[in-house]
């Protein structure tokens, strides 16, 4: 018996390359011969291909080269390249015809040829303008319009060419995109050689953001861009009725607008005081009424005047009861920052009331109000008989010092506001004394008030 020895060997790993065009993400295989269509004159057509390995080895892809007047190949991977199995790789292979006819070349991948069929038509040249110059465009270019804000509108001026020696027809030029436009419509005409037209595309966005379009000329797409922004807010303007403005007081503020507002907006009006003397440094009672503190919320909408606090276009302040100088401000991020300044000046003691009573024998003053300097505390008073005669001199009283340790403790709460009675004993008959002037001095001047008795 003869004994054969036999090897088992593996057999030979099996690797193959598949060519296929790349439309959107959809892969058409490719024969032995590929029609690209036609293409405009002077434009450019780019067929994207992919090479995949559909065999179960990798593949040294080596060779790509393609062979023809007016073809070349672009976004190609460094050569050699490995495939592994399953994968692929891209290429392109841009068809840009000078003059019409017809058009053949030989594409080859590795082992893998391919004849490739292509036309040219005589057509249109497109041109965009650009500082002056025109620009010659092809198929997938894009032409951006100048960034506006959003209502406005930019334009560019386009224009197309006959560039070659016989006549050629432009049947359709339109604009997609809802917020492009043509300017005026584009009726079929017919460009003898060397005539070139102009027309004019605008970019009219109804909304902010960025924004795309088309420009279509027989087919040829080109592609618009656009960006657009919210319009400014207004220019503002702070109104105080500030004529006469004195502590002590409710005024009106109000925000206009130079111009009606384009956009709807918001914002915040804020108080702040600086005092006239840096030994009261604030006053509670400087404030907006109707919020109860130093800021209020106002809101706008396309086409006002003027700013809203709620539903109304003004607001309440109160001045409070100390001098130095009420600061308006305007904040927010769709609000033009801008401050107004409302002086209260150091003014003598204001009253608010003021009275005189008699008792048996005593007589009683009383009077309430506020002293914005904070200085008052000298007193004078002359008592007067039924008749309006003088009864004696002035009775003198300095009771600053009571007055400054009262505004000290109780200043934060209530400004400079106070409220004074004195009672003054009488010996004899306290009937027969009419009126009295009351004298109250701060460091702005002297205040007389005449009080009767009952």
């Amino acid at each position: 018996m003869k004994w054969i020895a036999a090897i088992l060997l593996p057999a030979c790993a099996f690797a193959q390359l598949q060519l296929a065009t790349l439309e959107g993400t959809q892969e058409r295989s490719v024969g032995g011969t590929l029609a690209l269509g036609s293409v405009a004159a002077g434009d450019v057509r780019e067929t994207r291909f992919r090479v995949r390995n559909t065999g179960v080895a990798a593949v040294n892809w080596t060779t790509l080269r393609v062979g023809g007047d007016r073809f070349a190949l672009g976004n190609i991977p460094t050569l050699p390249y490995v495939i592994a199995p399953g994968s692929f790789a891209d290429f392109s292979v841009r068809f840009s015809p000078a003059l019409p006819g017809s058009y053949s070349a030989s594409l080859q991948v590795n082992t893998i040829n391919v004849v490739l069929l292509a036309s040219s038509q005589a057509a249109a040249a497109i041109a965009v303008r650009e500082n002056d110059a025109r620009r010659v465009l092809t198929s997938g270019d894009s032409v951006a319009f100048p960034r506006i804000v959003r209502g406005g509108i930019a334009a560019r001026v386009f224009e197309l060419g006959n560039p070659g020696a016989s006549a050629v027809a432009v049947n359709s030029a339109q604009v997609s995109g809802s917020h492009f436009r043509m300017a005026a419509p584009l009726p079929p005409l017919t460009l003898a050689p060397g005539e070139w037209r102009s027309f004019e595309v605008q970019y009219v966005p109804s909304a902010s953001g960025n924004h795309a379009g088309q420009l279509l000329v027989d087919g040829r797409a080109i592609a618009l861009t656009g960006s657009a922004s919210e319009p400014p807010p207004p220019r503002m303007t702070i109104v105080v009725d500030a004529a006469g403005a004195a502590s002590g007081q409710q005024r009106r503020a109000s925000i206009r607008f130079d111009a009606p507002a384009e956009t709807d907006g918001a914002g915040t009006l804020e108080l702040s005081f600086r005092p006239a003397t840096a030994q009261f440094p604030d006053d509670p009672a400087i404030r907006f009424t109707t919020t109860g503190s130093r800021r209020a919320s106002f809101q706008y909408s396309r086409g006002d005047t003027g700013a809203r606090f709620g539903t109304q276009g003004e607001i309440t302040f109160q001045t409070g009861t100390t001098a130095g100088a009420i600061e308006f401000r305007v904040t927010g991020s769709t609000a033009t920052a801008l401050e107004l300044q409302v002086a209260m000046a150091p003014a003598m003691v204001s009253l608010d009331s003021a009275r005189a009573s008699r008792r048996l024998n005593d007589l009683d003053i009383q009077f309430s109000g506020f002293d914005n300097t904070y200085s008052a505390g000298r007193f004078a008073f002359t008592f007067f008989d039924r008749q309006g005669n003088r009864l004696s001199g002035a009775i003198q009283h300095d009771a600053t010092s009571d007055f400054r340790g009262y505004f000290q403790q109780f200043q934060r709460e209530i400004g400079s506001a106070f409220l004074v009675r004195i009672t003054f004993p009488v010996s004899g008959d306290a009937a027969q004394i009419g009126s009295v002037d009351v004298e109250i001095a701060n460091a702005a001047g002297t205040r007389i008030e005449r009080l009767s008795f009952p």
